[in-house]
């Protein structure tokens, strides 16, 4: 399994510099894991706050919202695993989708970033530089 990801183009907004160094973000506005068994503890929250997407019953929101399926879930796990593997930092927050889809959210000093699981295998990155109105959109593409 592996990870296809084209180029980044940009990097992303909404500053939250208690969190990280500039050491720590790549040039491509990734940021790289560097705090050890405090990054393992916040994926294994992560893959928990996936399984419990699992449990959501369609209108979960009570807004009519679609839940996420249980192969949508398996996707996003296995691409967690992929981030954890490739040493990135864990997202900030895991959501549900009103549309049934799952948002991994990074809040970085550079910016903002969110990675939407569209489908099982697949799923596209966004990012929006800092002062910029208009995302990079990349798709990924896994399994």
């Amino acid at each position: 399994m592996s990870l296809v990801m084209e180029q980044p183009r940009g990097a992303t907004v909404f500053a939250r510099e208690d969190r990280y160094s500039s050491e720590e973000i790549g040039t491509n506005g990734v940021y790289f894991a560097t705090h050890g068994s405090l990054d393992e503890a916040a994926w294994e929250d992560r893959t928990n706050e996936l399984r419990a997407i699992r449990t959501l019953p369609d209108d979960w929101d009570g807004e009519g919202s679609v839940a996420p399926s249980g192969a949508l879930v398996d996707g996003a796990i296995g691409l967690a695993r992929i981030l954890q593997r490739e040493d990135e930092s864990p997202p900030d927050r895991i959501i549900a989708g009103v549309n049934g889809t799952i948002f991994f959210e990074w809040y970085l000093p550079v910016g903002y970033r969110e990675i939407e699981v569209v489908a099982p295998g697949s799923a596209e990155d966004r990012r929006l530089q800092d002062g910029s109105k208009v995302p990079s959109v990349l798709p990924i593409n896994w399994l």
